[in-house]
């Protein structure tokens, strides 16, 4: 009888050059990648400090800001759709409702 893995280690699944395919994706590159690199800047964290900085300026003037969404005051609708039918009527808040004579 053959032995089967029915178990294995699970690979990722990437699609090539996944970020290329997206038209709104924009890569961001640090400007000390350019330059040698030093060993008394990697040690003062000074390249992080940077590439915070830089990170920061390049989502601020690539990113859009969108506009805030406000729920209107008005609380009656709200408060109708969570009443049960029987305390609608009871309030008389039920204004589809037909009269019951004639």
């Amino acid at each position: 009888m053959p032995i089967y893995n029915l178990h294995s280690r699970a690979r990722p699944y990437r699609p090539i050059e996944s970020n290329r395919n997206l038209p709104e994706h924009q890569s961001f590159t640090p400007s000390y990648e350019k330059d040698a690199t030093s060993m008394s800047r990697l040690m003062s964290w000074h390249y992080g400090h940077q590439w915070l900085e830089e990170s920061k300026l390049f989502h601020q003037r690539n990113m859009p800001v969108k506009e805030r969404r406000f729920i209107d005051p008005g609380t009656k609708g709200w408060l109708q759709k969570r009443m049960t039918a029987t305390t609608r009527r009871a309030h008389h808040l039920d204004s589809n409702q037909k009269p019951r004579w004639g």
